[in-house]
């Protein structure tokens, strides 16, 4: 869904991506489905160059999957920039909004914060199961990263925070332009705060919490 999105497309707009290991594990078995139907209907000796090319790259790009699944947990979860930041990030620089049904899109996209987060938090506990995480370093620079992204109204009180800038901007547009009533509007903003504070705000502690915790074991040489 987010990838479509930074693509400029609309189809499941109103969700985020899937980040659970069922999630990958299915992603792999259709492309280990996808390559053998292909190998089963096509000779690449009979193709022409470029087809044969597209051919080879799509085989070599299971190969390289299947290879790097067996390091999956080794990727480090929470570092600078992470999911924490990407996606807030993701909303206000890659979800437009131009019809009343983007803007309930974007709503929806902030009450998926919470199980996509989740998600997140699960794999770096898997991770660190086995002993793997980041220098304590970014621990730091993951926990202020978040911290940040939960300050400022409807979070807390003080200006705006960057989300409820861009959903007051976004939901403004449509007004203007005629697209939704002051009353929608209205319900927007509101929908959306409650969604950052209903969800988004406690899993954003869930995930400094945990690193909080995680920190006592990670190791102050990078």
């Amino acid at each position: 869904p987010m990838r479509l999105t930074t693509l400029g497309r609309k189809e499941q707009q109103d969700k985020l991506d899937d980040f659970s290991d069922a999630a990958a594990d299915k992603e792999l078995a259709w492309m280990r489905e996808s390559v053998a139907e292909m190998k089963a209907k096509f000779d690449p000796e009979k193709l022409d160059e470029e087809s044969k090319t597209s051919f080879d790259m799509w085989a070599l790009s299971l190969d390289q999957s299947e290879k790097a699944d067996k390091f999956r947990r080794h990727g480090y979860v929470f570092i600078r920039d992470s999911i924490p930041t990407y996606l807030p990030n993701f909303m206000i620089n890659f979800h437009e909004v131009a019809e009343k049904a983007d803007m309930e899109a974007y709503v929806a996209r902030l009450k998926a914060f919470g199980p996509a987060i989740d998600q997140v938090v699960e794999q770096s506990k898997m991770a660190a199961a086995e002993g793997i995480r980041p220098p304590l370093f970014s621990f730091g620079q993951v926990i202020g990263e978040a911290r940040n992204v939960i300050t400022g109204a409807p979070f807390s009180a003080g200006a705006d925070s960057p989300l409820l800038v861009d959903v007051k901007a976004k939901k403004k547009q449509l007004l203007d332009e005629g697209k939704i009533t002051a009353d929608e509007a209205k319900a927007f903003e509101t929908q959306a705060s409650e969604a950052m504070t209903g969800v988004i705000k406690p899993v954003y502690e869930r995930v400094i919490a945990w690193l909080e915790t995680d920190k006592a074991n990670a190791s102050p040489q990078s």
